[in-house]
């Protein structure tokens, strides 16, 4: 999870250093960093993260995962009065 977090500051370290040097010299804390992060970069940070994440995803667990839980549903599911 640390790299998906390093990855995330890298992108918001790149959206920043796109904006002009007077409203850099206005950033000197963590909320000035948020302040200026409007809805549309948020939109796009949000979409290039999901894009790391779903192509570092193991679907192989995922669907090991999945197996497994619909399995034990089968196995534990209440018999009807028919069975």
């Amino acid at each position: 999870m640390s790299n998906v977090i390093q990855y995330a500051e890298e992108v918001v370290y790149d959206w920043l250093i796109s904006l002009p040097n007077d409203d850099l010299d206005e950033i000197h804390d963590g909320n000035d960093v948020l302040a200026t992060i409007n809805e549309e970069a948020e939109e796009e940070i949000k979409n290039e993260l999901w894009n790391v994440i779903k192509n570092q995803m193991s679907y192989g667990n995922i669907l090991r995962n999945l197996r497994l839980y619909l399995s034990n549903q089968i196995r534990t599911a209440p018999h009807s009065e028919e069975d």
